[in-house]
């Protein structure tokens, strides 16, 4: 296997060719939920030759669609593609092979890294390429800046998550752990509000969120969950007046110092973890923690969805519910 001073082009070659199964699943996927319904959206463009309104709104609603479909493909592609490529991090034997390769730690991340960006902003690629016979077709009715819009956006998200997938890689030894980090970088503040928002509302009359008047508050948590925030630039909606590209740009700065980060954790791994829950002892107290506060809300908030809610009237809980709510 060649082992060159900045790249494993062994490597590289190896991980893209023995998940091809994988990769081909993601691409008839996102053919199955971008491609076809955007040619159907050209059959009723046409239809509607004499309509330039027409034409513009359904336009529109189609590129809202296509970013939100772009997002959930970066975002959940981004952790299949890591965990798949990143195997020797969650298993031992993969990892002891590995750990024998005439190889520097930082060419073997490199390689990961490079091989999971090729196939993430790849399949979006072919994606838009399987538009071009539209615009041939229909001309100036059917925009190609639409096209390369919604490819840019989507392989700048892919690698964004991407980056946040392989820290989360890294930090772990299990696969289910990794995903759990994953969703906790992209998630968890927002989600965190919520909950809580919903315990405190049963105990607190009138209270419908703890942010309330605090624009910047919700500004904040929001950008400190990259999964809801680049959501939002996706589909091109924002409350706080802001262009997608100013939304995206700040995280593609992030990820790179989060790419760097994880590349550091990879050089300083033991590869021996591969299978325990965490890599890193530091870590366990955080997970510990969070783990704590998450479940409680999580708990609070259900019990008061299933239990005590009441749409009709929105009256705080009694006495006796609250005794039961605060333990958990």
């Amino acid at each position: 296997m060649r082992i060159d001073s900045m790249l494993s082009t062994g490597l590289l070659k190896s991980g893209l060719r023995r998940f091809w199964p994988l990769w081909l699943a993601g691409f008839a996927a996102l053919f199955l939920a971008v491609d076809l319904p955007v040619y159907t959206t050209a059959t009723q463009l046409t239809r509607l030759a004499g309509d330039p309104a027409g034409q513009a709104s359904l336009l529109d609603g189609l590129w809202a669609a296509m970013g939100f479909l772009g997002w959930l493909y970066a975002f959940v592609g981004a952790i299949v593609v890591a965990l798949a490529l990143n195997e020797h991090l969650f298993d031992a034997r993969s990892a002891t092979f590995v750990g024998s390769l005439p190889a520097r730690r930082g060419p073997v991340f490199d390689s990961t890294l490079v091989a999971g960006v090729v196939v993430l902003v790849g399949l979006p690629l072919v994606t838009a390429l399987l538009m071009a016979p539209l615009r041939a077709a229909l001309g100036a009715v059917f925009p190609l800046g639409g096209v390369v819009r919604w490819l840019v956006v989507t392989a700048s998200l892919a690698c964004v998550f991407y980056a946040f997938a392989l820290l989360a890689c890294q930090l772990s030894g299990a696969r289910a752990v990794a995903l759990l980090l994953y969703l906790v970088m992209g998630l968890l503040p927002v989600c965190l509000e919520w909950a809580a928002n919903l315990v405190v509302s049963s105990l607190v009359y009138g209270m419908a969120s703890l942010m309330y008047g605090m624009g910047a508050g919700h500004l904040l948590l929001d950008r400190l969950s990259p999964g809801v925030w680049l959501a939002e630039a996706a589909t091109g909606w924002s409350p706080w007046g802001l262009s997608r590209w100013a939304m995206i740009a700040p995280y593609l700065l992030v990820g790179l110092a989060v790419v760097a980060a994880a590349r550091g954790l990879y050089v300083r791994r033991d590869l021996e973890t591969a299978g325990e829950s965490v890599s890193y002892a530091q870590v366990r107290p955080v997970l510990k923690y969070l783990a704590g506060i998450s479940t409680s809300l999580l708990f609070g908030s259900v019990y008061r969805l299933l239990v005590f809610l009441d749409g009709a009237d929105g009256l705080p809980l009694r006495s006796g519910e609250v005794a039961v709510l605060a333990p958990m």
